[in-house]
């Protein structure tokens, strides 16, 4: 069964020590969706009109700011939010119009 929540008060902590308060962490959401690995997505908030930021995440989310591999894939997945909400990759559900994703492969 697929899970999904907010992030945790802290690894937002732990995201902070990289990011700051250049993200909205009030929209992210880490689920244990299996995609392959660890891939964030991007999706319109119809209600709002922003994106939300979904971490789909195979391994569910045990130990994200204990183990240090896990809080690495966290921060990188993260990368892809700064991204989304900087400019860098511009929405429509991450793929560009020239129709190439704009996740890291």
């Amino acid at each position: 069964m697929v899970e999904a929540r907010k992030l945790t008060a802290a690894e937002m902590q732990l995201a902070r020590t990289v990011y700051a308060a250049s993200i909205p962490f009030d929209r992210v959401y880490l689920t244990n969706l299996d995609l392959g690995s660890a891939v964030t997505l991007a999706g319109m908030n119809g209600s709002t009109g922003e994106f939300d930021y979904t971490v789909n995440w195979k391994d569910g989310f045990g130990g994200v700011t204990t183990d240090r591999e896990r809080r690495a894939t966290l921060i990188h997945e993260l990368c892809h939010v700064w991204q989304g909400e900087n400019g860098v990759c511009r929405h429509s559900t991450w793929v560009n119009p020239s129709g190439h994703s704009c996740r890291a492969a």
